[in-house]
């Protein structure tokens, strides 16, 4: 109870198994190490059995899922084998939703397959039901031991930044005035809690809501940081809504609502674009962006060999530009084959 983790519960659950599956083979790495590649060879037998094509064999030779579930055993591929175990194996919306709940409690990430894939509410409503209940049955043991379970991923998401991409550019826009307010010690926090909330400045109130319970140790600065993340998050809104209003198949509708999602959020790792791959086999260009994503690490090869974190621009630079090049040889080959198809 004491360690606010920045993991939801099933990926602690999971964790947990990992670690008693190491203790047992006297190796602590090689327990999350079976279970991560374990989960990305059922992705690859998901694809190989129940979507036609070659799509096995994309997912298959990429770089992605290689290092990050084979080597670098990320958790990641425990939630998307069970994001693609629903979308392949069943048409149920609560067994869906089901799944969809154990792939919340690896990543709440997992809650944008809710949306994909069908827009009758009943089904929605089913699914989110569904994923509602187990996301809950999982976290109730920790809940009665007094985990805080938010905390840690609280922290994280209002805190941690790395390799941003449209986030980058917002905060860079927002930071001049807030940086002049900070050389006049002019700080603006809020405390939010079940009661109320609170807005103060230097001490002074500025907004009160209810009666909250002021928390030093819960305040939320609110500085360039806070507000960039507000207008990325109204971004990535408008995008997915984009993407559920134009993209018919379920499989696209997925992965480019989580390729909206890492093009907005403020901390982009690797392993994060595990959940778009699958999905967007039949984009090049979305094939293309996850097997740049291993750049990334360019930061943290700097800081091995230097010492300083210093996040260059040119690995997202290479990303979006091959992202636009598949893109570009996509569009060209649908025109390609148009007249071909019509005959």
């Amino acid at each position: 109870p004491q360690v606010p983790a920045a993991y939801p519960p099933f990926a602690e659950a999971a964790l947990g198994l990992c670690a008693a599956l190491g203790d047992a083979l006297d190796d602590g790495a090689l327990g999350i190490r079976l279970l991560t590649l374990l989960a990305d060879l059922a992705v690859l037998f998901l694809l190989y059995r129940f979507l036609p094509g070659r799509a096995f064999v994309r997912y298959g030779v990429h770089p992605l899922p290689l290092l990050e579930a084979a080597v670098g055993a990320h958790l990641d591929v425990i939630g998307v084998a069970l994001l693609v175990a629903g979308w392949l194996t069943t048409r149920r919306a609560w067994v869906h939703g089901a799944l969809i709940g154990l792939a919340m409690g690896i990543k709440p990430t997992a809650a944008l397959a809710w949306l994909t894939g069908t827009r009758a509410p009943r089904e929605l409503l089913t699914r989110g039901s569904a994923a509602a209940l187990v996301f809950a049955l999982c976290a109730l043991p920790f809940l009665a031991a007094g985990a805080p379970l938010t905390r840690g991923l609280v922290q994280y998401a209002t805190r941690w930044t790395a390799q941003p991409i449209v986030y980058a550019g917002v905060h860079a826009a927002l930071a001049p005035p807030f940086a002049a307010r900070a050389a006049q010690q002019r700080y603006t926090h809020a405390h939010l809690s079940s009661h109320g909330l609170l807005i103060e400045e230097a001490g002074q109130p500025l907004l009160v809501v209810g009666a909250p319970i002021v928390n030093d140790a819960d305040k939320l600065l609110l500085d360039a940081r806070f507000f960039a993340r507000v207008i990325c998050a109204g971004i990535f809104a408008v995008f997915v809504a984009l993407v559920l209003w134009w993209v018919r198949e379920p499989d696209a509708q997925a992965a480019w609502s989580f390729f909206a999602l890492w093009l907005c959020a403020p901390a982009v790792h690797p392993w994060y674009f595990l959940w778009v791959l699958p999905f967007g086999l039949r984009s090049t260009g979305l094939w293309l962006w996850c097997a740049c994503a291993p750049l990334a690490y360019q930061a943290a090869v700097h800081a091995a060999a230097t010492g300083d974190w210093v996040e260059a621009r040119w690995p997202r630079l290479v990303m979006l530009l091959a992202l636009a090049g598949g893109l570009a040889a996509d569009r060209w080959r649908a025109r390609a084959t148009a007249p071909r198809a019509q005959a």
